[in-house]
């Protein structure tokens, strides 16, 4: 029998050095519930576009909807294992299904639905892998988001940058270039800020140097999360980014395990896919090299650059569609890294 979302996060949190009033603490500086689920669910509709995807990342979605259905489900009405399983049901089932209680595929699984028009899953929770991200990027770090100006780059579907918001940013901006991400995260920010206006979205291209720098002008911390090792010009990005003279500098990276230890300023380089939306960008989707430089290059970068490094955690991590957790091929390690302008 498979286990459920709730089972397999479960297991995930077993797996991180965390007492239980520490994840009470994650969990009680994180935005709503229900913005995090609709902004993921939105995610994996644009997801199931893509044929050549991870399909392990499917499995937490799929027996959530299952566990759903279950949930309205009378004894007399047969299984709905899949989206395409409820095209299958009795008609009178169906209409029943989305009229009394505002379930079907379409209300489940749109990248394009409202979230006036969108059905709460109770049985959906937080995945482990971004809560023990928050953790140590924004709990860990509040003296420089807390009253700050801050921008996040590059920032997926807004998770962070809505992070920002909720523990009392003065005012977030968030960029993207993938038009359909950007817009799931602005309506997540326009959520959790409905009335402040303390937030703005930019559909930028961090290879873009001059809108880098404007865009930093006048901002204390810049965020660049998960994003440098998906980049192949990491120097002209952080110089782009620090002509402005933002206060403080917060980089989350992938350690590379053939560089990591290495005391030289190094990086390492490959070849990646870019039709998923957590990967390197190029327009045609076409395969690009991108590297992913080792601790040691973003310290004799930044200090270059006017910075010195103030802090640096290092954490393992769980890859949330590991199902396996004996199987290291899904942990990593990652670093926080920060730093602070030299006066």
């Amino acid at each position: 029998m498979k286990n459920t979302f709730a089972e397999i996060e479960k297991l995930h949190r077993s797996c991180y050095p965390f007492a239980e009033d520490q994840w009470d603490y994650i969990l009680s500086n994180i935005f709503d519930k229900r913005y995090y689920e609709y902004a993921g669910r939105r995610v994996w509709a644009l997801e199931q576009l893509d044929d050549r995807r991870d399909r392990r990342m499917d499995i937490n979605a799929i027996e959530s909807w299952k566990q759903s259905y279950n949930s309205i489900k009378d004894q007399s009405w047969p299984d709905c294992d899949t989206f395409t399983d409820f095209e299958n049901l009795p008609v009178a089932i169906q209409n029943e299904c989305i009229n009394v209680h505002n379930f079907s595929p379409s209300n489940w699984l749109s990248q394009d639905i409202k979230f006036t028009e969108w059905q709460e899953d109770l049985n959906w929770t937080y995945q482990t892998f971004d809560l023990v991200r928050i953790n140590y990027i924004i709990l860990d770090n509040l003296e420089f988001i807390a009253g700050k100006k801050v921008v996040d780059f590059a920032g997926h579907v807004g998770l962070f940058a809505g992070c920002c918001l909720h523990n009392g940013a003065e005012s977030v901006t968030y960029t993207n270039v993938k038009k359909q991400m950007l817009d799931i995260g602005n309506e997540v920010l326009e959520l959790i800020d409905s009335s402040a206006n303390r937030h703005q979205s930019i559909l930028s291209d961090i290879h873009d140097y001059e809108c880098n720098d404007r865009i930093c002008q006048g901002q204390d911390t810049v965020m660049l999360l998960g994003i440098m090792d998906i980049v192949h010009d990491h120097y002209r990005i952080l110089e782009s980014i620090t002509v402005a003279e933002p206060n403080t500098i917060i980089i989350e990276n992938i350690d590379p395990e053939p560089i990591k230890y290495n005391k030289e300023p190094l990086v390492y380089w490959w070849t990646e896919v870019t039709h998923t939306s957590w990967k390197g960008y190029h327009e045609d989707l076409k395969p690009i090299t991108v590297g992913c430089p080792n601790c040691s290059w973003f310290d004799f970068v930044l200090a270059g650059l006017g910075y010195k490094k103030v802090k640096h955690t290092s954490y393992e991590i769980w890859e949330p569609k590991a199902q396996d957790l004996t199987n290291k091929m899904d942990l990593s390690t990652r670093s926080v890294h920060v730093y602070v302008k030299e006066l």
